[in-house]
């Protein structure tokens, strides 16, 4: 497996953990301490900044994991492709 970088995508990552852990046959137990180690410092760093005042230690992996997912990969806005739609502009070439 894989560490986690940044420039990854997290769902897609994410996944391939969970399959790893049911394929190894890992304890809940621990599958939250390797989660720890996989991620790399920055992603390790991020994710405390995140779950601060609370210890990320404390939580289920599923917590962390949607954590992550919020900040690594947050739903656009409405508002923003609402904007984005209105200045569209049809160019000659373009059919309708």
């Amino acid at each position: 497996m894989s560490e986690f970088s940044m420039k990854e995508d997290w769902t897609r990552w994410f996944e391939r953990l969970t399959h790893y852990f049911s394929g190894n046959d890992m304890l809940k137990e621990k599958q939250v301490a390797f989660y720890f180690v996989i991620i790399e410092n920055k992603g390790y760093e991020l994710l405390c900044n995140l779950c601060a005042p609370e210890n990320p230690a404390n939580l289920t992996l599923e917590c962390l994991a949607e954590i992550m997912q919020k900040h690594l990969q947050p739903q656009s806005s409405v508002i923003s492709q609402h904007y984005k739609f209105k200045e569209c502009k049809q160019m000659e070439e373009e059919d309708i």
